[in-house]
C-alpha cells in the first residue's frame, strides 16, 4: 500500500499534494500498527492455552513413560535402544503417529530382539586398529 502511495505521489503530484501525501502515509502507518497490535494481542491471548496443552501433553507422556518402564523393567538400562526402536517403528508406521500405545505395542518385540542382538557385543573394549599399509601397493 505504501509503495502504491509513493508511486501515485511521484506520477501524479497534482492529485497527491504534499499535505495529502503525508496525511495518507500517517494513516497507513497508524492502521498498520493497529493491525500488528491486534495480531500480537491474539497471539498473547493464545499463549496460556498453548502452554496448558504442552504441560498436559508432557504429563501424559511422562505417565506413559513411567508405565512403560514399570511394565518392562528389563528395558530400563537400555533406554538408547528403546528410543531408537520407537523412532524407527514410528517412522515405519506414519498412520500411527500420535497413537503411542500402538507404537509401543509394535516396538516391544523389536526392542527385545535388538537387546538380544546387542547383549553379545563388547562395546567397552576397543582394540587399536592396524594402520600400517605394507604391501598394499
Amino acid at each position: 500500500m505504501i509503495k502504491l502511495v509513493h508511486f501515485l505521489h511521484r506520477k501524479f503530484p497534482e492529485i497527491f499534494g504534499e499535505n495529502e501525501y503525508e496525511t495518507l502515509l500517517k494513516e497507513i502507518e497508524e492502521e498498520r500498527n493497529e493491525i500488528i497490535g491486534l495480531a500480537i494481542e491474539r497471539a498473547l491471548l493464545l499463549l496460556p492455552e498453548t502452554v496448558g496443552h504442552l504441560i498436559a501433553n508432557h504429563i501424559a507422556m511422562s505417565k506413559m513413560n513411567s508405565a512403560f518402564y514399570t511394565d518392562h523393567p528389563e528395558f530400563r538400562d537400555k533406554k538408547d535402544i528403546v528410543a531408537s526402536v520407537i523412532e524407527m517403528v514410528e517412522g515405519q508406521n506414519p498412520h500411527l503417529t500420535g497413537d503411542y500405545q500402538a507404537i509401543l505395542a509394535k516396538a516391544v518385540p523389536v526392542i527385545k530382539d535388538r537387546i538380544k542382538i546387542t547383549e553379545g557385543l563388547n562395546t567397552t573394549t576397543v582394540s587399536e586398529p592396524n594402520r600400517e599399509f605394507h604391501g598394499v601397493v
